[in-house]
């Protein structure tokens, strides 16, 4: 396994540990260490055989968050939708602040045209 390759594992793996930043530090840190004693025990070792070892990130990440607390995870969990929730809310807000600024400056539309007159020639 090249290091690109380790630095793309342990990414995702990273990316799919849903918990609060301080347990994912070290949940991270103790797979990376466990990883890395391997690999430098088997040098050679490909990809696959590293999948077929520790499994692939999905199934890593599940492993390692059973060890932390459900009520962790569930905070967390809550704590990200409400984030989300707030997002959305300034998202929309910002949007129609910015329609409402646009429409308020351009109430109608007028159009300067010179004036032209008609006259009868008969």
């Amino acid at each position: 396994m090249n290091p690109r390759e380790q630095r793309r594992y342990l990414h995702q793996v990273r990316r799919r540990l849903a918990c609060p930043h301080k347990n994912k530090a070290g949940l991270v840190q103790h797979f990376k260490s466990q990883l890395l004693e391997y690999l430098e025990q088997n040098p050679e070792v490909s990809q696959e055989d590293v999948y077929a070892l520790f499994g692939d990130p999905k199934t890593v990440a599940g492993r390692y968050l059973a060890q932390v607390e459900p009520e962790i995870l569930k905070k967390h969990k809550r704590h990200k939708r409400i984030v989300q929730f707030v997002f959305v809310l300034l998202v929309l807000a910002s949007f129609i602040i910015l329609y409402e600024k646009i429409t308020s400056e351009r109430p109608g539309v007028v159009i300067d045209s010179p004036v032209v007159e008609i006259t009868d020639t008969n």
